[in-house]
Order: structure tokens, then sequence, then C-alpha cells
């Protein structure tokens, strides 16, 4: 029973911890709803951030739904059956065939998710708060990196969020769906490198 704002009070204690006085982050989906949340209540932590397939738009009604239907087909079936048939879904159609050895490796590394650890996390995605406002008071550098064939965070929905930004700029993967950094390797981490040395 936790929420997205209590893991990122858990990561702002780490990076106290650690002495990161205040940070570059990117998240990716889950991620960055982390990172919103994060700027949110401890902004001074944070310098810059890229959403990478993520979105400060909280859950449509029917995307909670779907999260609903997440956690009954958990419940009922388990996590390796979960993970067999949504991990896939995450990659473009067209790349199954010559990135088959990376979805096998996501597949294989969310098989190992504890059931409740899934559950709990799917529930505060699915419950989290909508962080428009961040998008609009943050005045630091925010990159969206968006996957034109991206299914979980359709990149009209990340096109929408750009004007609300004061200092945003995007950037689009082709053919990539909601996993860039398998799909389109390369061209995200130049991507990624060009906003850390602040390029953009």
């Amino acid at each position: 029973n936790f929420s997205i704002a209590d893991i990122a009070n858990q990561l702002a204690e780490w990076m106290r911890s650690e002495k990161i006085g205040s940070a570059k982050i990117v998240g990716h989906s889950l991620g960055g709803y982390v990172i919103l949340e994060l700027v949110k209540n401890h902004f001074e932590l944070v310098e810059a951030f890229v959403l990478f397939h993520s979105t400060a738009f909280a859950d449509a009604p029917e995307k909670r739904a779907t999260r609903n239907k997440v956690i009954e087909f958990v419940q009922k079936n388990g996590v390796e059956q979960f993970a067999d048939s949504f991990v896939p879904q995450l990659f473009y159609i067209k790349n199954h065939k010559h990135l088959g050895a990376e979805i096998e490796e996501a597949v294989k590394t969310a098989r190992q998710t504890p059931l409740k650890t899934l559950i709990d996390y799917t529930q505060a995605m699915r419950d989290r708060a909508d962080c428009i406002g961040v998008l609009k008071s943050f005045n630091g550098p925010i990159l969206f990196i968006a996957g034109d064939r991206d299914t979980s965070v359709p990149l009209e929905k990340s096109k929408e969020q750009i004007p609300m930004i004061q200092k945003g700029t995007t950037a689009i993967l082709r053919d990539t769906g909601h996993m860039g950094m398998f799909e389109s390797r390369e061209e995200s981490l130049e991507i990624i490198q060009r906003f850390l040395s602040n390029q953009f």
C-alpha cells in the first residue's frame, strides 16, 4: 500500500545519503512518474530530467481499467504468464524478429518480479496523481523521448505536454514502441548524452 510519492521520497533519502545535491535524471516509464513526484516534493534535488516513454498525465479511466485487468490476470495466472504475454507487446511488432534476444532477456527479467511487488506497483501507477503542474512550474530543462509506435504512452499524449514546459524539447524515435533503450539503442544514447551535456 504505497504510492509513487512514497517511492520518490525513498529516492530522495538515498540521494541525500549519497550526498547527491542536484542531478540530471532519466526516468523510463514508471521511472518518469517517480521523477515527477521527486520534483514536486524535493525540487532542489533535480537540475534537469528526461521523461523516456513517460507522461505527466494521470491514468485516464480506460488506462485505470487496464491496470485493474492486469492485477486480476496476475492474481489468476501468475507473474510468469503475465511477463510472457505483456512484455513483448511493449516492443513495436516489426522489431520482434531482430530483437528476439533482447525481448527474451526482458521477459526473463520481468518473470523474476515477486507477485506482490507487481500488484503493488501496478496499483501505485493506477492511483498516481496528475503532475502537469510540475511540468509548468519546473524552470530547468526537460526532455521528452517518445516512440512513434508506443501504445503505452502514445506519441500524441507526449506532444500535448510539450507546450506546457518552460525549457522543454522532444525527441521522437521512429519505428519504436515503449522500449527505446532496446529498439533505438544508439539513437537513444546519443539523445541522452546530448541532453546531459547541455547541447539541446
